[in-house]
């Protein structure tokens, strides 16, 4: 994360207020999120806003309960998410960003089986091969 958006969240929330699992999600996605001026910049940028609100169920002006939610949403699914549409070019953000798109893509992603986790390591602690191996 930049210093601008650690700052931010460091202001909002303090360490004590997040958890294990937040902080797993930031090592993870966090590099994708940036606040500026107090908001959290969607993918899809102003036009996205108020999708990205109905999908996390918080307003992207409101950082801090902004980007905890899709830490802990669905075990992990809605920061994949978020993160994949952060690395996707500017021309087709808007796309997949439209409000019944950015629902009806994250409902594909996220399947109906939550496991496992999209920030489960790959690797197990204490073993030197790949769990896809």
């Amino acid at each position: 994360m930049d210093i601008e958006t650690r700052n931010a969240l460091w202001q909002s929330l303090g360490l004590r207020e997040t958890d294990s699992r937040c902080r797993g999600f930031s090592s993870f996605y966090g590099s994708h999120i940036s606040i500026r001026a107090g908001k959290v910049i969607v993918p899809g940028g102003a036009l996205a806003e108020s999708a990205w609100k109905d999908l996390v169920g918080v307003s992207p002006e409101s950082p801090a309960e902004f980007t905890i939610p899709p830490a802990l949403k669905d075990d992990g699914w809605l920061a994949a998410y978020f993160d994949a549409l952060s690395r996707v070019g500017q021309k087709q953000q808007p796309y997949f960003t439209e409000s019944h798109h950015l629902h009806n893509f994250y409902e594909a992603l996220r399947g109906k089986d939550l496991s496992p986790s999209p920030t489960r390591p790959l690797v197990p602690s204490g073993s030197g091969t790949p769990s896809f191996l």
